[in-house]
Order: structure tokens, then sequence, then C-alpha cells
């Protein structure tokens, strides 16, 4: 990764014009609302979880690339879980 690149922060603020054009083509063709911090969780969690030495290019590349259903099915998964946590905390 670049070497001005320390910190999970930096790596987010590098990468974010990416991520706004890729929710912006989600939003135009899907009608579907995602965030910065649940398009960047699911890139953390699911396409880099097992990559190690990745470029900003890489990174870039991923986000322009990624594939929106699989994008849908983790927020899904992911949304169903934080309901089921809150509900779990109430009680």
């Amino acid at each position: 990764m670049d070497e001005d690149i320390k910190t999970k922060a930096d790596l987010y603020r590098r990468i974010r014009p990416a991520m706004y054009v890729k929710i912006k083509e989600i939003k135009k063709n899907n009608h579907i609302n995602v965030s910065y911090d649940e398009l960047f969780s699911y890139l953390e969690d699911y396409v880099w979880r097992r990559r190690n030495n990745l470029t900003l290019y890489d990174i870039v590349i991923d986000i322009l690339n990624l594939e929106v259903n699989e994008l849908f099915a983790y927020l899904e998964v992911r949304r169903k879980n934080d309901k089921k946590n809150q509900k779990q905390e109430q009680q």
C-alpha cells in the first residue's frame, strides 16, 4: 500500500472518491442507498479479508468492479444481524 496510507482512516480518505463513484452508480442503477461505511465494511470483510499487500490501484479497481449483487447479499445479512443483536440487547 502507499507509504502515505498508515491507518484505516487514511485509507478511507484516499479511496472515498472511488467509493463516491460506485455509490452513485449503485443508486442510479439499483435505487438503493448504500453508505460509505457500509461499502467500506463490505470491502474490508469480504473483498480484502484474505488479501495482503494491496496497492492503491488494486483497491480502487476492487471498488469500481465490485459485484453489486454480492454487496447487496452482504448488506442484507449484516442488517438482519444488526436487527437481531439490537433485539437481544433490548431484552
